[in-house]
C-alpha cells in the first residue's frame, strides 16, 4: 500500500512537471510570435532619421481615389516640419468632375498620415498609457517585418469624429521603423479602409519645400 502510494505521488509529480514544462514553452512560442513592440521606440528611430517621404492613397465614400505625397523634415521624436499635395487619380463613379471645395474626410486623412509629428499617432502612442503593442511577425517588401494593429488613441478620437479608428502598422524588425501603414474608419460595424501610406526616409526634399 505504501509503495503505491509513492508511486502515486511520483506520478503526479511527473505529471506536474510536464505540465509546468508546456505553459513554459506555450508562453515562450506566444512571445517569440507576438513580440512587444515599444511605441516610444519606434518614435525614436523615426526621429534619428533626416527627412521622410509618403505615399499615401485616400479612398473617400463617394468612390474618389485621391494620391498624397507627404514630405517632412525630421527634427526628433514627435517633431516634423511636413508639407503634402494632394491631387485626384479616379473620380466618383457616374460623375465627370469632382468637388469643387476639398472633403473635411480627405484633409483629415491626409493630416493624419504625419503620424510621427506632434499630434501624430505615433507620438501620442508614446506618451499614452499603453506604451506597447503585441505584433505579429510577417514580411514587407520581402523584409522581416512586424504587423500592429492599434485603436487611435482617446486624445485624437476625441479631437474629430472624422478621425480613422484604428491602424495597422508595418514596421521593420531591426530599425524599427515605419514601412507602411494603413487607416480604418468603421462603418455599420465593420472596419473599412480609407487611407493607406508607405514610408521612405533620408531622401532628398523637393525644390520649393516650405520650412514653416
Amino acid at each position: 500500500m505504501r509503495e503505491s502510494r509513492n508511486v502515486g505521488r511520483r506520478m503526479t509529480g511527473w505529471l506536474i512537471a510536464v505540465a509546468l514544462i508546456a505553459a513554459i514553452a506555450a508562453i515562450g512560442g506566444f512571445l517569440w510570435s507576438r513580440p512587444a513592440v515599444s511605441w516610444s521606440a519606434v518614435a525614436a528611430a523615426v526621429g534619428r532619421q533626416d527627412t521622410l517621404h509618403g505615399k499615401g492613397r485616400v479612398y473617400l465614400k463617394d468612390g474618389s481615389e485621391w494620391e498624397y505625397a507627404l514630405w517632412a523634415r525630421v527634427e526628433g521624436p514627435g517633431s516634423t516640419i511636413p508639407n503634402g499635395i494632394v491631387r485626384p487619380v479616379r473620380r466618383p463613379p457616374g460623375k465627370t468632375t469632382l468637388p469643387s471645395e476639398a472633403d473635411p474626410v480627405l484633409l483629415m486623412l491626409c493630416n493624419a498620415m504625419d503620424v510621427c509629428g506632434k499630434e501624430g499617432v505615433i507620438t501620442q502612442l508614446a506618451l499614452g498609457p499603453a506604451k506597447s503593442a503585441r505584433a505579429r511577425r510577417t514580411e514587407w517588401g520581402g523584409r522581416p517585418a512586424f504587423m500592429v494593429e492599434v485603436r487611435t488613441p482617446t486624445r485624437l478620437a476625441a479631437h474629430s469624429n472624422l478621425y480613422p479608428d484604428s491602424w495597422r502598422f508595418f514596421l521593420d524588425r531591426d530599425a524599427k521603423l515605419i514601412l507602411a501603414f494603413s487607416m480604418f474608419i468603421d462603418e455599420h460595424g465593420e472596419s473599412k479602409l480609407h487611407a493607406r501610406c508607405e514610408y521612405e526616409y533620408n531622401v532628398s526634399l523637393p525644390s520649393g519645400f516650405r520650412e514653416k
